[in-house]
């Protein structure tokens, strides 16, 4: 019995899963580091509550006040568990006693988003 390849990578269901959205969240995160050269966390917040809040719209999630603060929330939770993975992924990319620099100039992909 063969297994069946996945019809696309990332669809509307995806944001429907936290791994998903977590995932989505990492991507969106680095991608506007890298592109707004912009090293701080603020484009991995503010990635995780767009996710968070197009993926409760998409749902249909989004039809009253506590159903917003509860997006804002999962967003929360999607920022944190996106930072976790950049911070464990760049922690062992970063070599035994590098230096870690602040400043303006290319932002690596992987790199901590605290500093």
């Amino acid at each position: 019995m063969q297994a069946s390849a996945p019809q696309d990578f990332i669809g509307l269901k995806t944001f429907g899963t936290f791994a998903g959205a977590s995932g989505i969240t990492y991507i969106l995160a680095n991608t506007a580091r890298k592109l707004l050269k912009w090293d701080s966390p603020w484009p991995a917040f503010l990635s995780a509550e767009i996710v968070a809040f197009v993926g409760s719209y998409l749902l249909g999630n989004l039809s009253s006040g506590g159903q917003y603060v509860l997006a804002f929330l999962n967003g929360c939770l999607l920022f944190l568990t996106a930072s976790g993975a950049q911070e464990g992924i760049a922690g062992a990319a970063r070599p035994a006693g590098a230096v870690k620099v602040h400043g303006k100039g290319p932002v690596p992909w992987v790199k901590s988003w605290f500093g």
